[in-house]
């Protein structure tokens, strides 16, 4: 598709899925006219040797700003095809365009193309009219008797315990320092069920230190590895069960 105005001609290029590909040219009249405007301007910015400010000839600010004069005049061009683009062309763009093979010589019409991103276009085949089918597993006695029983537990109190070797199932509280050198430094309090895997084993070897009083005797440490920096503190813990009321 062409579009054409009396002084910008834009055609459409290739056609690929979010990218709009536009082959412009901007003629020559349009072209000297960005060329007067842009000179005028740094005319009456210009300060020259032998000139007041704004009164050198065109002829001079031409050759002294050359460069500058040609960046103006592009970016100009550019701006007003882009708009008219967006216009004529209806486009969504998502991003700036990028500029390519842009050729500017004297006395001819300015080319390039212009490559931008767009909103792609996306047809929907179907929106409604789906059947879905919510299929539920069957509830089972044992399913209903395993949720009982963890209700039960989640509601059970723990009481403490006294006497005999702690078991698997059992809250035990224990105390663990670090030591360095053969003193302890800070100690926590921690809070493990047995058998759950929440300890390492050497805590959970340890239980033997519970029996009878939950604050009985003290366990003397291992020995200490030769060059070892750091050691653990035997547990020393206190002993609860879970009391499970009668299911109703």
């Amino acid at each position: 598709m062409t579009v054409e105005t009396s002084e910008i001609q834009i055609t459409k290029v290739g056609e690929e899925p979010g990218v709009a590909n536009l082959k412009v040219e901007v003629a020559l009249p349009r072209v000297e006219a960005a060329e007067q405007k842009a000179t005028a301007l740094y005319q009456r910015r210009a300060k020259l040797p032998g000139f007041r400010k704004g009164k050198a000839p065109l002829a001079v600010v031409r050759k002294m700003y050359r460069d500058a004069i040609r960046e103006s005049v592009i970016r100009e061009l550019v701006e007003d095809t882009w708009k008219t683009a967006v216009e004529q062309e209806q486009l969504k763009p998502i991003a700036d365009p990028r500029v390519r093979d842009l050729k500017f010589e004297e006395g001819s019409p300015v080319t390039f193309q212009l490559q931008v991103e767009i909103k792609p276009e996306i047809a929907l085949g179907r929106v409604g009219g789906f059947r879905l089918k919510r299929r539920l597993p069957p509830v089972t006695h044992e399913m209903v008797e395993n949720q009982i029983e963890e209700l039960r537990r989640q509601k059970a109190p723990w009481v403490p315990v006294t006497g005999g070797r702690p078991a698997n199932g059992e809250l035990v509280s224990v105390s663990i320092a670090t030591l360095t050198d053969g003193e302890p430094e800070e100690t926590k309090q921690y809070q493990l069920l047995l058998g759950s895997g929440q300890a390492i084993p050497d805590l959970e070897d340890g239980r033997d230190e519970a029996r009878a009083d939950p604050c009985g005797p003290h366990h003397p440490p291992r020995t200490q590895a030769p060059g070892a920096a750091r050691a653990q503190r035997r547990p020393r813990p206190g002993v609860r069960r879970l009391r499970l009321g009668s299911p109703a």
